[in-house]
């Protein structure tokens, strides 16, 4: 359960930051941008966190040790970035043009909640 809610709540926080990097940072009214854009982040990262969750389970039951993991789990959260911006392939001038750093909003955050998530060894019981 811990997995969802560090995927789930952390996920999409990390991701926005990385977009606000990626974007240049608001050049002004920080506050007020952030208060603004950060709900929709929320809700738009929920879905690809939620995958990345998915896969970082699936990889740790079947005992592929951390290093592993965080490599796949980078690569699921790169591909699932792209999730929500499966809509601009069948737009005839896309909303967002696609470039491949984008991915890194996915992969950044992946990696941060999969690594948070490693089995203590102080831990007795499975999640």
């Amino acid at each position: 359960m811990r997995r969802w809610a560090i995927f789930g709540l952390i996920g999409p926080f990390v991701g926005f930051l990385v977009f606000v990097g990626l974007g240049g940072g608001f050049q002004s009214h920080a506050v007020q941008s952030s208060l603004i854009v950060l709900p929709f982040a929320m809700v738009a990262g929920i879905v690809p966190a939620m995958v990345t969750a998915t896969f970082d389970r699936l990889l740790e039951r079947r005992g592929v040790q951390q290093l592993g993991r965080l490599v796949t789990i980078a690569l699921v959260g790169y591909g699932a970035a792209y999730l929500l911006m499966l809509e601009n392939l069948f737009e005839t001038t896309p909303l967002i043009s696609f470039e491949y750093r984008w991915g890194l909003i996915g992969a950044v955050p992946a990696v941060i909640c999969s690594w948070l998530n490693k089995p203590s060894i102080y831990s007795t019981q499975p999640e």
